[in-house]
């Protein structure tokens, strides 16, 4: 963030002066001779223009560094192509800034005719490139809209609570459903759950739809999620209880930023709705964040996410088996950009370096780019003996991995929303080390006590805790205990389920009075 503080305003005088200015530059400039005879203030008005320029070099440079940071080596030209228009934002946001600088530094020193010419002049290049930065991005096509609005249909992530649900109400709870399971998440081996008993299929027709709208209308208390805008509306209009329920806004920071649709949408779904009785369940830490950003949800966010089935195990025991067992470290994510691989091959890469034998162990599958640029970046490395890539696996033989496992790593930036293999790894035994930018991590890991966090995108972080865990080994066992006890004991379906109605006894009596201190359904708070 950059934070500019004004002595004194541009005033209409000073805008006169300058127009005056630059007539009369304009006018010595065509008089013979002129140049030669105010060489002196034209060498000054150039010294004067050079930190300026040299101030936009740097910040553009800076912008360019933190797009690709860590990149370099791992991707090919084309991919690094690909941030193009995120840079020419940034780059463009750069100078507005240095316009307004350069403002402020010409009404408040005194500057030779020429020097404020000259100043004058670089203002005019760097302003008509930034507009065309500007023209360029926006026009430039985005995937940003096509995905805003998530398929709403079931899987294994929501299964569990809804089942908790339906067994403290019984037939008071529905869930509505408006599309089926997607083939593709078929393929990829998800369960389809179109028989539970509490489920409205809201798709399969238009009396479906119609009794889907009636319901959540009429009912105490809806939590919404990926639903159509009028439902949300209707509903606030007579005052019902309502809860949204979303991960991150901001998951990335890239060229929607600037695109007045996507602000207008925001303020539609969000902003004005902040005087309504619409609460928001943020299943991310970062959530109230980004809604404070948009000043809505006044003290009226709360912790949520995904909640998993927490297996009933010995975590005793399951220690105790692999305590004699060469390292084994597991990652799990989709090979993409925002989970990270390249992290954990950088990783393997170091370990090897100081001498330890372990074993990586990588499930799960990706586009043909990203797995070529990761079994490239293996080979340069030579860490081929250290890296294992699986493939995808059945959710149940991965469960199996983390408790054979010792440590899982968890790499992915901020684009992820929550992370559900968090909450698997400490369910099941494994010592985790997660990106404090992961959605779930803040609210999950207590760095040094139930787990390790490092900064997200950071080899040297990431190494460090890594090490760190392998150093101490009773740290290491204590850190998956209390992993276990955090899952089991705090951030399970049946204490979510639980938490939730008493949430809603506390808001029906008194919005104050929150008997809820920690887990889900504590009041979330700003972190950065």
């Amino acid at each position: 963030m950059i934070n500019i503080i004004f002595t004194r305003m541009f005033t209409h005088d000073d805008a006169e002066a300058l127009s005056c200015v630059i007539d009369d530059v304009s006018k010595g400039l065509h008089e013979e001779g002129s140049i030669r005879e105010n060489i002196g203030d034209v060498l000054k008005g150039f010294l004067l223009t050079l930190p300026v320029l040299l101030l936009y070099g740097i910040t553009t440079l800076l912008s360019t560094y933190y797009l690709v940071n860590d990149m370099v080596g791992v991707f090919s030209k084309s991919e690094l192509r690909a941030f193009l228009p995120d840079y020419l934002m940034l780059s463009a946001l750069c100078s507005f800034v240095l316009f307004f600088i350069l403002i402020a530094f010409i009404t408040i020193f005194p500057i030779s005719t020429l020097g404020k010419y000259h100043l004058g002049c670089t203002f005019f290049i760097i302003s008509v490139v930034s507009i065309i930065f500007i023209v360029v991005i926006c026009c430039f096509p985005t995937d940003a809209f096509k995905n805003f609005f998530y398929t709403n249909f079931i899987n294994h992530h929501q299964v569990p609570l809804a089942d908790e649900f339906y067994k403290l109400i019984g037939d008071g709870y529905t869930m509505v459903t408006f599309e089926p399971l997607p083939e593709e998440f078929r393929k990829r081996g998800y369960e389809d759950f179109s028989y539970k008993k509490y489920l409205l299929p809201a798709y399969e027709s238009r009396e479906r739809l119609q009794e889907a709208e009636e319901l959540a209308i009429s009912s105490d208390v809806v939590i919404l999620g990926a639903v159509p805008e009028f439902l949300i509306r209707d509903r606030l209009e007579k005052n019902k209880l309502t809860f949204r329920y979303e991960e991150r806004l901001f998951k990335k920071i890239d060229r929607r930023l600037i695109h007045l649709e996507y602000w207008k949408k925001l303020y539609k779904e969000h902003t004005r709705y902040r005087r309504k009785n619409l609460y928001m369940l943020g299943a991310s830490a970062y959530n109230r964040l980004d809604t404070a950003m948009l000043l809505s949800y006044p003290h009226k966010c709360f912790k949520w996410g995904y909640f998993i089935n927490v297996p009933s195990i010995n975590i005793t025991s399951i220690l105790q088996e692999k305590e004699d067992q060469p390292l084994k470290i597991l990652w799990c994510g989709t090979i993409s950009q925002v989970k990270r691989p390249d992290l954990a091959i950088k990783l393997a890469s170091k370990l090897k370096k100081d001498h330890i034998e372990f074993q990586l162990n990588m499930v799960g599958s990706g586009g043909v780019e990203w797995t070529s640029l990761i079994t490239n970046l293996i080979d340069k490395l030579e860490v081929g003996r250290y890296v294992s890539l699986l493939g995808n696996l059945p959710n149940e033989e991965v469960l199996q991995m983390m408790r054979e496992s010792h440590i899982f790593i968890f790499t992915s930036d901020r684009g992820e929303g929550w992370g559900v293999v968090l909450s698997e790894a400490m369910a099941n035994g494994c010592t985790v080390v997660a990106s404090n930018k992961i959605g779930a991590a803040p609210f999950l890991v207590k760095h040094k006590k139930n787990g390790m966090l490092f900064q997200s995108g950071r080899i040297k972080s990431l190494y460090k805790a890594v090490k760190f865990i392998i150093e101490n080994n009773s740290l290491r066992k204590q850190f998956a205990v209390e992993a276990y006890n955090t899952i089991k004991n705090e951030w399970s379906p049946q204490i979510a389920a639980v938490n939730f109605i008493k949430l809603v006894d506390s808001l029906q009596r008194d919005e104050s009075d929150i008997l809820i201190n920690e887990g889900p359904c504590s009041r979330a708070h700003i972190i950065n």
